[in-house]
């Protein structure tokens, strides 16, 4: 299985509301997330699995990005990845190139999904690998 990933990927309200609440652990409901969306926000990343969705973010705070995605329990097998390439994503969108050794970054995303990492810490080090 293959997980692809989308910059603001067409969603699906019912898909949107059903992983809210598998990763939030209440009942699914009848949020009109496209609307939201359109109207208020920068850009999303969509994960998807076999045309599934199987992972979505907002766009929020690059430190703060990293580390709620990287604890996404409904990404369990494939939440680190995701949310590093959200992250990247994130910053790219707004000029900021990252120039990282992959450990350090494999180890930052580790860091985070494990608590170790206050949001302050991440971004910091993010920070230090923009190029601009």
């Amino acid at each position: 299985m293959t997980i692809t990933y989308e910059w603001r990927g067409d969603i699906d309200n019912s898909a949107l509301n059903t992983l809210h609440a598998e990763g939030f652990d209440h009942p699914v409901g009848q949020t009109d997330w496209r609307a939201k969306l359109q109207r208020h926000s920068l850009g999303w990343v969509c994960a998807w699995e076999d045309h599934r969705l199987v992972g979505f973010v907002n766009v929020a705070k690059a430190g703060a990005l990293l580390q709620t995605l990287s604890k996404l329990p409904c990404l369990e097998h494939s939440g680190e990845a995701f949310a590093w390439h959200s992250t990247e994503a994130y910053l790219a969108l707004n000029g900021h190139r990252l120039d990282y050794p992959p450990k350090a970054a494999v180890a930052l995303v580790r860091d985070a999904a494990a608590g170790t990492l206050g949001v302050a810490r991440i971004a910091r080090q993010l920070r230090d690998w923009t190029n601009n």
